[in-house]
């Protein structure tokens, strides 16, 4: 293979990706390969590296796949791609959040799991945010 083109397999490697998740990223159109080469291979370039960190990066930042494809990586604007990490930020934030009252939930009820009472089960919990043991 030519330097600076990697098959399939090189890239998985490079990245520690699996060729299949490459195989997925070039079929839904994320990260289609940049070429064929004389025996027909897929294979990609330096920019295409690139671009797959972007789309890894974002991944682990818990976006989904076809919002990578819309918003993200394709996004040339800085300020656009500053609006889409704010919104995640805020997604995250609330995420965070709610897993902080499910833990005090959980807290609670072992509280009182270990006085040897049955907790209370509330209805709509968690009913704005509060929690019932409070």
């Amino acid at each position: 293979m030519d330097e600076g083109k990697y098959q399939v397999g090189q890239l998985a490697t490079m990245t520690g990706l699996t060729v299949r998740t490459l195989q997925h990223y070039d079929n839904v159109g994320l990260l289609p390969a940049s070429g064929r080469d004389t025996s027909g291979r897929k294979f990609y370039v330096e920019s295409d590296v690139r671009k797959l960190e972007q789309i890894v990066f974002y991944k682990n930042l818990g976006f989904p796949l076809r919002e990578i494809a819309a918003q993200v990586v394709n996004t040339a604007q800085l300020s656009e791609m500053d609006a889409v990490l704010a919104k995640q930020s805020h997604s995250l934030q609330t995420q965070v959040e709610s897993i902080h009252t499910s833990l005090a939930a959980i807290e609670g009820c072992r509280e009182v799991i270990r006085v040897g009472k049955e907790p209370p089960w509330p209805r709509g919990w968690p009913n704005n945010g509060r929690i019932w043991f409070s």
